[in-house]
This record gives structure tokens, C-alpha cells and sequence, in this order.
């Protein structure tokens, strides 16, 4: 994430980690934008929702694709975590 945000984006920036649906996108009034995959697309959409119902500005929403390793699988923490894929899938 650090790479693609140094490399797409001039401005400063934060990655924080989301414990809950919606994180503190619902109600942090500093926020600009969310980066999503195509799967979590509706998140954010229903995020930019509940953040127009306490009057907050909406977050651009910012889609990037998934990555997959070399059997097409997408690459995600869960799969690392359980030991399903390793650096040699990628």
C-alpha cells in the first residue's frame, strides 16, 4: 500500500487499520479518501451513506485491482496468514 501511495499520490497520507465495517471513515471529518478493491467497492459506497447522515463530506473512492498470484488466486493477508500462499506465488 505504501508503494502504490508513494507512487500515485503527492499529498500526505495515512493507511490505518480498519477493525470494524467502517473504521473511522463513519466519522473522522479529516478523511478525503478510501482505497478499495473491486470486492470491497460497495463498503465505500455505503461508508460515503452513513458519512452524508452525520454531514460529513464524502470520501473519494479510490478502486485499485486485486493482485493475483501465478495459480490467478488473488493475494490477500488472510491466504499469507494461513499459510496458503508464500513469496514463491507471487
Amino acid at each position: 500500500m505504501h508503494h502504490f501511495l508513494s507512487k500515485n499520490f503527492d499529498e500526505n497520507y495515512t493507511i490505518v487499520e480498519l477493525n470494524d465495517d467502517w473504521g473511522p471513515g463513519a466519522f473522522d471529518e479529516k478523511l478525503e479518501a478510501i482505497i478499495v478493491s473491486e470486492e470491497t467497492e460497495r463498503v465505500a459506497l455505503n461508508l460515503n451513506q452513513k458519512r452524508e447522515s452525520r454531514n460529513l463530506k464524502e470520501l473519494k473512492v479510490v478502486i485499485i485491482s486485486l493482485v493475483l498470484d501465478k495459480n490467478g488466486k488473488k493475494i490477500s493477508s488472510t491466504r499469507i496468514r494461513n499459510n496458503e500462499i508464500d513469496t514463491d506465488m507471487c
